[in-house]
């Protein structure tokens, strides 16, 4: 994994992998000037040369819609002499990890690097990622999502929900009936969900309504997993969601 960078203030003193969340979650509530710094092209380079010569090396990043860290991962690629393929998994967060997992799988088992590469792929079509935010403010202040998107979810009230898939964030309506994990599924289910796998909650500071959509999904789903500091600076605390692979076409 190649570490972002958090700055709190002036400088850089953080890192995402090692960062207390809840440090992230206080300079939000009080406005402190807090940011994410992608990894750079060195951080690329010296995680591509980390592994033993003759290693084949998959680098898996971001949707490059939303970062720099394709563009920076494929300038290391061609830095190094090492064999090297970088691929936008055209998600995020929980969604890509997803990816990550069936990338890792395929090559614990022994598959050659194309096949490892093709699996890969077929996880990057599959991947769905569906959220409810507490407020739009974050997104607001990022600039990441379109306009129309932020508008559509304004209209709706309380609880708005979002769909992330192949690059793009789209507004899919909000929570009429103060039940967010019965909407959350319902939409879930409604894009494929219950015929898809490998199903997993996530949460930026909001475990009571993260463990609430994990029962109300009524499947074998692991205890919810907790949203990067990097990704709960663009998105703001009280986020929670679910990630899946689609069925295979």
């Amino acid at each position: 994994m190649v570490p972002i960078g958090i700055v709190f203030g002036r400088g850089p003193d953080a890192r995402d992998d090692t960062v207390d969340p809840e440090r992230v979650h206080r300079a939000l509530a009080q406005h402190q000037p807090v940011k994410s710094v992608p990894p750079s092209v060195l951080d690329y380079v010296a995680a591509i040369e980390a592994g033993p010569p003759g290693d084949h090396v998959l680098v898996l990043t971001p949707a490059t819609d939303f970062t720099i860290m394709c563009r920076t991962a494929r300038l290391a690629a061609g830095l190094t002499d090492r064999q090297v393929d970088v691929v936008d998994t055209r998600t995020a967060a929980s969604a890509q990890g997803l990816v990550v997992e069936v990338a890792a799988r395929a090559a614990a088992a022994g598959a050659e690097p194309a096949a490892v590469l093709e699996a890969t792929h077929d996880a990057v079509r599959r991947a769905r990622l569906i959220a409810a935010l507490e407020t739009l403010d974050a997104l607001e202040e990022g600039g990441l999502v379109p306009s129309p998107s932020l508008e559509a979810a304004r209209r709706g009230g309380a609880s708005p929900m979002f769909a992330f898939r192949d690059g793009a964030v789209e507004a899919i309506g909000h929570d009429e009936q103060g039940d967010l994990a019965g909407a959350l599924v319902e939409e879930w289910e409604r894009r494929g969900g219950r015929e898809g796998s490998a199903a997993t909650v996530f949460h930026a500071g909001a475990i009571g309504p993260a463990r609430q959509l994990r029962n109300a999904l009524g499947t074998a789903v692991a205890a919810p997993a907790r949203f990067s500091p990097a990704m709960t600076l663009h998105t703001g605390v009280g986020l929670v969601g679910i990630a899946w692979l689609s069925a295979p076409a």
